[in-house]
């Protein structure tokens, strides 16, 4: 790898773990399940640190195959899809409570389809703008 000269030491990009750990931590580690999912959800397994994407129709959810994630407590959640090169985080603090009426939601759940929809209604307004 090359590194920039023009950045000083403690910017230039380094290589934290090896490719092959990477593609383990987003593969699905519970192939002797049958099925092969976790207890959370029916379309996703679970690799090192998240859930891995294993069948994207059952659940309606969008994302690609493989995309990799986790919704955590306090409504805080994560999603990278690398077949769509998107990061998407959510930060918030927020322990939704059924028995209170008026209440916010939990996002987890819509937040990756709503940066899916707005992504895709920009790259389509994009692409009618661009000549």
């Amino acid at each position: 790898m090359r590194e920039r000269r023009d950045l000083p030491v403690s910017h230039q990009h380094r290589r934290l773990l090896r490719a092959e750990t990477v593609a383990l931590m987003l593969s699905n580690q519970l192939t002797m399940l049958d099925p092969p999912v976790h207890q959370y959800n029916p379309n996703e397994g679970f690799g090192f640190g998240g859930s891995v994407v294993i069948d994207i129709g059952r659940d309606g959810r969008p994302g690609s195959l493989g995309r990799f994630g986790w919704p955590g407590a306090a409504s805080t959640t994560y999603a990278i899809d690398p077949a769509q090169h998107r990061v998407a985080i959510a930060l918030l603090q927020h322990l939704p409570r059924s028995d209170v009426k008026a209440d916010l939601p939990r996002i987890s759940r819509d937040f990756y389809r709503l940066v899916d929809e707005t992504m895709n209604q920009r790259s389509t307004s994009n692409a009618k703008t661009t000549p």
